[in-house]
């Protein structure tokens, strides 16, 4: 089930994947979309096995005084009640299906930091500190776990820059990775498939940091 706020965006992507694919309308800030789109997916497919919290967006670099408050209030709403409110109308038919798996999208940011870019980071920090949390409350029926990837060069920065990343940051950013390179989806997306299948069986509560060693710089 692929969910987002570009509905034809989803619909389109479903499309390549073959008749186990669905996708729907979906503003993880808004409660009652958010019940709707779980409810759709359980009707759908008979129950809810995986939840993945991808959503997210980050803000134009800034210090903490000149940021805007709506700037707040949309990076927080997105990355924080987001993940919130997914994981909350989620867990009732994760329970009904008799458990699975919930895999949260933080960010390198929550541990690893840059000037500029605090509200960002805090959000990812408190993505990481509700992750933790929820794996106790929910266990043992229902895993939950963090995905902590540095900086890909994917549609996600037209918010912080108006554009997909620039090539100035993009090698800034490089510059800082031990391995060289900058992250790709795929690199997440295996991440993803790990804890979300049975070789994760024994995992719960981490926060697996996919950034090619940025924290380490």
């Amino acid at each position: 089930m692929l969910a987002d706020l570009d509905a034809d965006a989803a619909a389109d992507v479903a499309s390549t994947l073959g008749l186990d694919a669905a996708s729907c309308h979906l503003d993880v800030t808004d409660a009652g979309s958010v019940a709707e789109a779980m409810a759709f997916a359980e009707q759908r497919f008979g129950g809810i096995d995986v939840l993945v919290n991808n959503a997210g967006l980050t803000h134009r670099p800034a210090p903490l005084e000149d940021m805007p408050d709506a700037a707040y209030d949309l990076v927080f709403g997105v990355n924080v009640k987001g993940t919130y409110l997914c994981s909350k109308h989620a867990i009732g038919a994760l329970r009904r299906s008799g458990g699975g798996s919930i895999i949260n999208l933080s960010s390198v940011a929550a541990i690893a930091h840059r000037s500029g870019n605090t509200v960002y980071s805090a959000s990812k920090a408190a993505v990481v500190a509700f992750t933790r949390n929820l794996a106790l409350e929910l266990a043992p029926t229902i895993r939950v776990n963090a995905i902590l990837p540095v900086a890909a060069d994917t549609p996600f920065f037209v918010s912080a820059f108006g554009e997909r990343l620039p090539a100035a940051a993009a090698e800034a950013m490089r510059a800082g990775i031990p391995l060289g390179r900058l992250c790709e989806p795929a690199d997440v997306a295996r991440a993803v498939a790990f804890l979300a299948s049975d070789d994760a069986a024994f995992i719960t509560g981490e926060c697996l940091v996919v950034d090619g060693g940025r924290n380490l710089a």
